[in-house]
């Protein structure tokens, strides 16, 4: 396999070093090694001074191309960072607690935040379920609007910089009494509730670590939370 331009960049930074290191050698012996060797002879006898210059013919050029490479790498990040621009990031997440969770009627609605980190302008933002696994680690295959190939118009969305939106996602009823089913799934990022009732797509009666993902033309974002009975009621928690 080729390797990719960013693989051999250690490689190319490495050999400038060493190129550099070699044309501050050839500098130091023309210019200082007779000096300094003199000036060094002058304090100790000549055997010990010619071993002190060629200790610094070796050190001072790579302490020098060091340096440089130093000076220049700094300069770059301070300078030309400034100018780049912003790589587009979606964050995605999830509180036990308000806003994240609400009473609506006879139910308590969960729902997480989708944010654009970044001042670019990120479109075509859909949320869908990614995956769903039981307690005992099955996969659960049967749960709707998971990997879906194409969204509806109001399903889509567009976040400007520094803007977020809420997403609901489970309905649980206040009162297992109330309706025969668990939790009813909202279809992610329609401006609308599903009509709260007994048909429609529900979340399976069991304990649920589920994944889901944010697509866009940003990297996707991602976020996996727990769906299990406390002993009193079903909720969904962070992992």
């Amino acid at each position: 396999m080729p390797k990719r331009t960013s693989d051999t960049f250690p490689l190319v930074i490495g050999g400038c070093l060493v190129l550099l290191a070699l044309f501050l050698h050839s500098i130091y012996e023309d210019l200082l090694k007779e000096a300094v060797l003199k000036r060094l002879s002058t304090f100790m006898g000549i055997g010990e001074a010619e071993l002190v210059s060629r200790l610094a013919e070796m050190a001072v050029p790579v302490i020098g191309a060091v340096a440089v490479g130093w000076i220049i790498y700094f300069y770059l990040k301070a300078h030309l960072s400034t100018d780049l621009p912003a790589v587009p990031r979606l964050s995605i997440s999830f509180l036990e607690s308000a806003p994240f969770v609400y009473d609506a009627l006879k139910f308590r609605c969960y729902r997480f935040r989708v944010k654009n980190e970044t001042d670019v302008l990120i479109g075509s933002c859909k949320a869908q379920m990614e995956s769903a696994y039981k307690s005992d680690g099955t996969r659960i295959v049967s749960i709707p609007f998971s990997l879906r190939r194409s969204f509806s118009h109001d399903e889509i969305f567009t976040l400007r910089g520094g803007e977020e939106i809420f997403i609901d996602l489970l309905a649980v009823p206040l009162d297992p009494q109330y309706a025969n089913f668990p939790a009813k799934i909202a279809e992610l990022g329609a401006q609308d509730w599903p009509q709260f009732g007994n048909g429609g797509a529900v979340f399976p009666n069991e304990t649920t670590l589920f994944t889901i993902q944010v697509l866009s033309n940003a990297p996707p974002a991602r976020l996996t939370l727990k769906y299990e009975n406390d002993g009193r009621e079903w909720r969904v928690i962070r992992t």
